[in-house]
C-alpha cells in the first residue's frame, strides 16, 4: 500500500489515517457532498463541498469509494 500524501490527512493523528492504494477507476462522478465519509480521512464530505465518488472493480467485484475533491486528488497523482 502507499501512503496518501500529508496535506490530505495533516488534520488527523498518525493511526487514524488510512493508506489507500490507487486503482484505475471504472468510472467517476463528481457533485455535491451527501454526508457520507471520505475513504481517505474519515471526515463527512458535506453538502457544501465537493464528493468525488469512484467505482473500482476489483476482483470481479464492484466497491464505490468517496472522497473529498482534494483527497480524491491526492489519491488520483499516486498512479
Amino acid at each position: 500500500m502507499v501512503n496518501l500524501a500529508p496535506a490530505c490527512t495533516a488534520d488527523l493523528k498518525q493511526d487514524e489515517r488510512q493508506p489507500l492504494p490507487y486503482e484505475e477507476p471504472v468510472r467517476t462522478w463528481a457533485g455535491y457532498g451527501t454526508g457520507a465519509a471520505c475513504n481517505v480521512c474519515g471526515l463527512a464530505v458535506n453538502v457544501h463541498d465537493i464528493e468525488y465518488e469512484v467505482e473500482l472493480l476489483t476482483h470481479g467485484s464492484v466497491r464505490t469509494l468517496r472522497f473529498h475533491l482534494k483527497c480524491y486528488r491526492i489519491w488520483e497523482v499516486q498512479s
